[in-house]
């Protein structure tokens, strides 16, 4: 890579929002996450199946009981995906009011030969190319993802031009490492 591919930097404000988008994105985006998820969802759908199965089974007959554990595993199996993304949600939303995602401040990344930087009032880090895992980008933000849930936070209101730039450089970086 050249050196002046080297110069990628972005200076901006970190917010509570840009924490919460990031927790959001990641907690239903997480491959890990995403397996627990699944299980859950299989699970709560052959319990729902099982325990109305026999109670109503119980009650009214062994075909009645059938019917209706296939009904509540099915309305659960549709429900879940909404269900577990408002949860996720909550949770996020709760962790913020209480200060636990990040502290919102100035924020500068930028990358060199070894790898990204960055550098908030409380300290700076560094990760090496081969510590990046993936670059991923919605709509509002990107991430430069460092670990399954672990990533730099890029807002894209900063100007998406200079976004897309810098992770340019960061794909570039990553091809050669």
């Amino acid at each position: 890579m050249s050196a002046d591919h080297w110069s990628a930097v972005l200076e901006f404000e970190l917010t509570t929002e840009d924490f919460v988008a990031f927790s959001i994105y990641g907690a239903l985006s997480a491959p890990a996450v995403q397996k627990r998820s699944a299980r859950l969802r299989i699970g709560a759908s052959a319990a729902m199946f099982v325990g109305l199965g026999l109670a109503a089974g119980l009650q009214d007959g062994w075909l009645y009981g059938l019917v209706a554990g296939l009904i509540a595993a099915a309305v659960f199996w549709l429900i879940w995906p909404p269900l577990w993304a408002w949860s996720t949600k909550r949770n996020v939303m709760r962790l913020a009011e209480s200060g636990g995602l990040g502290k919102p401040g100035p924020c500068r990344i930028w990358i060199d030969q070894y790898g990204v930087h960055d550098a908030t009032p409380d300290g700076t880090s560094t990760v090496s190319w081969r510590g990046i895992d993936r670059v991923e980008e919605t709509p509002s933000h990107a991430f430069i993802f460092v670990g399954p849930i672990q990533a730099y936070v890029i807002p894209k209101r900063i100007g998406g031009s200079a976004v897309a730039d810098f992770l340019a450089a960061v794909r570039a970086g990553l091809a050669t490492a």
